[in-house]
């Protein structure tokens, strides 16, 4: 993690990016992360990205490990292959001969 002087904070992350802090076996899964000397802090994913009455803090002795990733690009990518493999294969015949040898 950072160093972070005492009263300072840093924020690594663009407000988009998904960080994944893992505390207790759990995992919290923020936005707009800042690290402070003493704790984290960042905007729980899907709360919206501008609402600061939704802060959460987790002091950073209670932090087992953070990582910085962008799923939702990853899930956005896969529903683009996914969606249209799914809708031509609910078109298809119910048969496979039918398909393949188009007698039906």
């Amino acid at each position: 993690m950072p160093t972070v002087g005492p009263g300072a904070q840093r924020q690594l992350t663009s407000p988009e990016q998904q960080v994944q802090v893992w505390s207790h076996g759990a995992v919290l899964r923020w936005r707009r992360v800042t690290f402070w000397h003493d704790s984290i802090s960042g905007i729980p994913d899907p709360s919206p990205i501008d609402c600061l009455n939704c802060r959460q803090f987790v002091a950073r002795a209670d932090v087992d490990s953070v990582k910085a990733g962008w799923p939702k690009v990853q899930r956005d990518i896969a529903l683009v292959i996914l969606v249209p493999a799914l809708v031509w294969l609910a078109v298809q015949p119910d048969h496979p001969k039918c398909f393949y040898q188009h007698t039906c």
